[in-house]
C-alpha cells in the first residue's frame, strides 16, 4: 500500500505574529483533521522553522552539497564513485 507525506505550508512570520486565540484555533483545526483521519494516519510531528533547515543537493559530478541556513556556506560532502 502506498504511503504519502503531507506537509502543511504556513507563513512562518504570520504564525509567529499570531495572537494566542488564532494559534489555538489553528491547533484545534489540525487536531480535528487528525481525529477525522486517525485510521489512516501513521504519525504527525511539527517541523522546525526554516531558519534551522539544511538543504541537500546532488551535483552534476555525482557529489552532494549540503547548505545549512545558519552558515549559508555550501559544503561538498562526498563524490559518488562508480
Amino acid at each position: 500500500m502506498a504511503e504519502y507525506l503531507i506537509l502543511i505550508h504556513a507563513d512562518e512570520a504570520a504564525s509567529a505574529a499570531a495572537n494566542e486565540s488564532r494559534a489555538r484555533q489553528t491547533l484545534q483545526e489540525h487536531s480535528r483533521f487528525v481525529a477525522a483521519h486517525a485510521q489512516v494516519l501513521r504519525g504527525g510531528h511539527r517541523l522546525r522553522t526554516s531558519d534551522t533547515a539544511t538543504s541537500v543537493r546532488s551535483g552534476h559530478g555525482g557529489g552532494v552539497t549540503v547548505t545549512t541556513r545558519r552558515s549559508r556556506r555550501p559544503r561538498r560532502l562526498w563524490a559518488a564513485t562508480t
